[in-house]
């Protein structure tokens, strides 16, 4: 640890043998500054706001990284980011950063927690096919995309206080319990079908109870195959329940839409 180091310069540490890095003060780092690092397993920059993409290139044995001040996470022309070549990779820390582009994390599946405390928009299978069992979190989080946590069987938490519009297949085959939502506009095709452990949900259209005219898009077989549900609440109006919405959800005893309980 270097508390006082500001700038980490061009090939810095290149091919080295270093195995931590822990760098609180530094506000630039150049070109293949930690490339080609073999034996690197967590690096710390919590004060950088910008990363090269390049600068944990090859560095393939990285299991955490922490850009708490970084913004942006940057996609290559060729497809490259900071956790492509990083089979390993279980925890990421970025604070700030308010976009997770897509497939960024897709298949990672040594990936068990990531902290986001500002994302408004996660792509389309950012998550899928990962381990992850959690994120911090969701509060901001406006739009998720297609696919975005498809089978990554271990994830267990979805609270939405902001969620305007959840893609198709989104959280398809993972543990979520329970589903809280209040201002969503748009639930995709399958959003969350097959989850076995979801037991209760509640959707409201915030629009509902402000102006008496919350409408919502609901895709086909929002919560098919969910054997553990048990109770739904859909606060909104002017809308269809589409096919296959609740099929085989056979422990479901109470729903409720709007003022009326079937």
């Amino acid at each position: 640890t270097l508390t006082k180091l500001k700038t980490v310069g061009d090939y810095a540490f290149y091919g080295t043998d270093v195995t931590d890095v822990e760098l609180p003060s530094v506000t630039r780092v150049g070109e293949y500054a930690f490339a080609g690092c073999a034996s690197l397993k967590d690096i710390s920059l919590k004060s950088l706001s910008s990363l090269p993409l390049s600068a944990l290139k090859d560095s393939t044995a990285i299991s955490i990284i922490r850009l708490n001040s970084v913004k942006t996470l940057p996609v290559g022309e060729d497809g490259s980011t900071y956790v492509r070549d990083k089979p390993l990779i279980s925890q990421f820390y970025g604070e700030r950063v308010t976009e997770i582009p897509d497939s960024y994390f897709e298949g990672k599946d040594h990936l068990g927690y990531v902290s986001f405390a500002n994302v408004t928009k996660i792509g389309n299978r950012a998550f899928m096919n990962t381990a992850l069992s959690g994120i911090n979190s969701f509060e901001m989080v406006e739009v998720i995309g297609d696919y975005a946590f498809y089978n990554a069987p271990l994830f267990t938490t979805a609270t939405f206080d902001c969620a305007t519009e959840i893609g198709d297949y989104a959280f398809y085959g993972t543990k979520i319990t329970d589903l809280d939502t209040f201002y969503i506009e748009k639930i995709g095709d399958y959003a969350f079908a097959n989850c076995p452990y979801l037991d209760d949900v509640v959707i409201y259209n915030d629009d509902y109870y402000n102006e008496g005219n919350g409408v919502i898009e609901l895709g086909k077989g929002v919560f098919e195959n969910n054997t553990g549900l048990t109770r739904a609440v859909l606060m909104f109006e002017d809308v269809e329940l589409p096919d296959y919405f609740f099929k085989n959800c056979s422990k479901l005893i109470s729903v409720t839409v709007g003022n009326s309980v079937t």
